[in-house]
């Protein structure tokens, strides 16, 4: 079972970190982005604080406003670098930097597997009186959705199965038109992902928890703020719920509580679990987040440079420039000679032998090319040379996984998959 959480935070590094600890685990990948009105200072120690990770990555930042479209541009950020992983994970899982979890790793992993190919997330349809007298269809600023399509709202909390978040995210790449109307409305982080789901081949294989503060898979207090800030005396409450995370939790104005959740999932995790994180069976093929794994996973692969990423030697280093993207990244001269590597000639296997002549006395060469392999595949630097040119286009690899997706459905006739685009309207017609 494969998990990457996408979190999105801009203040507390101390609780940011504490939230990854209790959440990591083998099978476990994070995705971290930062707000771009977060200061330099805070900024630097959340980075810091993530150190010696090699199961973690930082999005490209973007501004951040409550009820504004930055929100959900972090989060398809986040679906974007999943995307380009080499492997898709089962769940994709959006939390924000002061959530916790209710549950042990390994609750969480079981209880997703229990429920492989269900989504969880918190929907209405609209028009929903009980959100303001406008049904909340005021937030779409006067606009109306694509014939056929139905408006949905709801908690901005997730958890998608593989196939569903990249259907999202190739929807969000393919429907310009869609996206432009979403762009100008009021709260889209509470819409855009309910709308595209509910319109979807998906919306058969959804939870839609409704109980009393549940959302998706989330405890929230709504009755008592905006949300209410959790603290111990909400403790007996958080236990007794059937959800998976909580929020939201300020570790400056009450910590106990989080001591008191933690407490609580030592004793359920029982002695073991305790010595030893959730380890799952392991998938042939399935690349774990510990840097052994991820070496063997990697080892036959030939890495190489895109053709749209230009790199120059500068006097601290080499540059990459991700034309696509305008993403940039500064590599050492460590990391500079495994670029050299990426020709799609050396597979992985052999660039670290190549480094451990270079670097007889280094201690861990594997583990440190694991790091930067990551880190160049998840910007977007590198590729595998054995996929095909013409599937490493952003737009139509996309536009493609969510196609599959849509082929196997022959009976959607959905207004959003014809709005896709030209080139993917043919292909589903091929395919249909």
């Amino acid at each position: 079972m494969r998990i990457t959480y996408i979190i999105l935070a801009h203040r507390f590094p101390k609780q940011l970190a504490r939230l990854v600890s209790r959440l990591d685990a083998p099978s476990v990948t994070f995705l971290i982005h930062i707000d771009a009105n977060t200061d330099d200072a805070t900024h630097s120690e959340m980075v810091n604080a993530m150190l010696g990770r090699y199961n973690l990555f930082f999005l490209p930042r973007h501004r951040c406003s409550w009820a504004g479209w930055g929100i959900v541009e972090a989060t398809l950020e986040g679906l974007e670098q999943v995307i380009r992983a080499k492997l898709l994970p089962d769940y994709v899982i959006l939390l924000s930097g002061q959530d916790y979890p209710l549950r042990t790793p390994a609750d969480i992993e079981l209880f997703l597997t229990e429920h492989r190919g269900t989504s969880f997330i918190g929907f209405h349809q609209l028009p929903d009186y009980t959100w303001n007298w406008h049904g909340s269809i005021d937030r779409f600023r006067g606009q109306s959705l694509p014939s056929g399509m139905k408006p949905f709202g709801g908690s901005q909390w997730w958890a998608l199965s593989g196939d569903c978040a990249a259907y999202v995210k190739g929807i969000a790449d393919g429907d310009r038109d869609l996206i432009r109307l979403f762009e100008t409305m009021w709260v889209p982080d509470e819409h855009v992902f309910q709308t595209i789901v509910l319109n979807s081949p998906f919306r058969d294989r959804l939870s839609h928890a409704d109980t009393e503060a549940v959302f998706g898979l989330h405890y929230m207090d709504w009755w008592r703020g905006a949300p209410k800030v959790l603290d111990v005396e909400d403790f007996e409450r958080l236990i007794a719920s059937p959800a998976l995370f909580a929020r939201k939790f300020d570790m400056t104005q009450d910590s106990e509580i989080l001591d008191m959740i933690d407490a609580h999932l030592t004793r359920r995790a029982g002695p073991v679990e305790q010595v030893v994180p959730s380890v799952p069976q392991t998938v042939p093929g399935e690349a774990m987040s510990s840097p052994g794994h991820f070496f063997a996973a990697l080892r036959d692969e030939r890495p190489t440079k895109p053709r749209w990423v230009r790199d120059e030697s500068v006097a601290w280093g080499t540059v990459l420039y991700n034309i696509h993207t305008a993403h940039t990244m500064t590599l050492n001269a460590t990391a500079a000679l495994i670029w050299d590597y990426c020709d799609g000639q050396h597979d992985v296997a052999s660039i670290a032998a190549e480094l451990r002549e270079v670097f007889p006395d280094a201690p861990d060469t594997e583990s440190d090319l694991v790091g930067v392999l990551h880190k160049l595949m998840f910007a977007g630097m590198i590729i595998d040379s054995a996929v095909p040119p013409m599937s490493q286009d952003k737009r139509g690899r996309l536009i493609r996984r969510a196609l599959r997706v849509v082929s196997r459905q022959k009976w959607v006739k959905a207004p959003i998959v014809r709005k896709m685009s030209g080139a993917a309207r043919g292909a589903f017609r091929q395919r249909s």
